[in-house]
């Protein structure tokens, strides 16, 4: 049957989602699909980037179960930091580093903007902790108590973003059916949209949404990763339009995929 993606050789097998969205200790009974390279091995950075990405949002504080993935998180953000000063900078890199810590002294968002600058004026490369301060903006958002939470937010790479979520989509489609689809996947990012994202798509969100039944959710670490699927139909016909599987990964982030027929 070959690579769930893209049907090429198998090389091993890949986790749906990546086994690092699981804590130590909670890696039984994951999810896996026959795989290339490629979509296995080769993707690696590319999990690791979206997995910072999650784990660095306000929408997870408080939520203890995730505490060890987010320790983890900020580990493998240090390494990257580390390795930038093992690379030996020049004085003048250096004492340019330096000045712009210096200059924002006493900000409490200071980590985002040093980072953020040290990479627009191409200074020194920090791995993933320059992507997750790419264009750094002060952000208010409104807390769990009502309360308002000054933080800091960053533009992620979206062609990135899809194609992750795109591979995910696929491997619950060939866990449940057995095959891999050959056609085009349109997934839904739902908490990930924008405010001022426009009505017709807020409904069409609403309507998957509604459909999101925890009772009837698979995954047997459903407080990292869930999902359920189910038919679409025709109202007239009564004939199925669509497959289309609702995904949810630390109880906050939600996603449809939509298999249209």
């Amino acid at each position: 049957m070959g690579c769930y993606f893209c049907g090429g050789e198998v090389s091993g097998v890949e986790h749906i989602p990546p086994r690092s969205f699981f804590p130590k200790g909670k890696r039984q009974s994951l999810i896996t699909v026959d795989s290339c390279d490629t979509h296995n091995q080769a993707k690696s950075k590319e999990d690791e980037y979206i997995r910072a990405i999650l784990l660095s949002s306000i929408k997870l504080d408080g939520q203890h179960q995730i505490e060890g993935l987010r320790d983890t998180n900020a580990r493998a953000l240090e390494r990257g930091v580390k390795r930038a000063f093992e690379r030996r900078p020049t004085k003048e890199q250096a004492k340019e580093v330096l000045d712009i810590i210096e200059k924002y002294e006493g900000d409490p968002r200071a980590g985002a903007k040093t980072f953020n600058e040290i990479d627009s004026k191409g200074i020194m490369d920090f791995g993933l902790m320059t992507l997750l301060n790419k264009d750094a903006r002060e952000e208010s958002v409104v807390g769990n108590n009502g309360e308002e939470i000054k933080t800091t937010s960053f533009i992620y790479d979206q062609k990135r973003f899809d194609i992750f979520f795109e591979c995910m989509a696929r491997g619950i489609f060939f866990h449940e059916l057995g095959e891999r689809w050959e056609g085009r996947v349109n997934v839904l990012s739902h908490t990930f949209l924008k405010d001022d994202a426009a009505q017709r798509d807020k409904n069409l969100s609403n309507e998957y949404l509604q459909h999101f039944d925890w009772s009837e959710a698979k995954g047997a670490q459903n407080e990292y990763f869930c999902y359920e699927g189910a038919n679409k139909l025709n109202p007239v016909t009564k004939e199925r339009e669509s497959i289309f599987f609702n995904f949810c990964i630390f109880k906050t982030f939600y996603f449809t995929a939509i298999f249209q027929f």
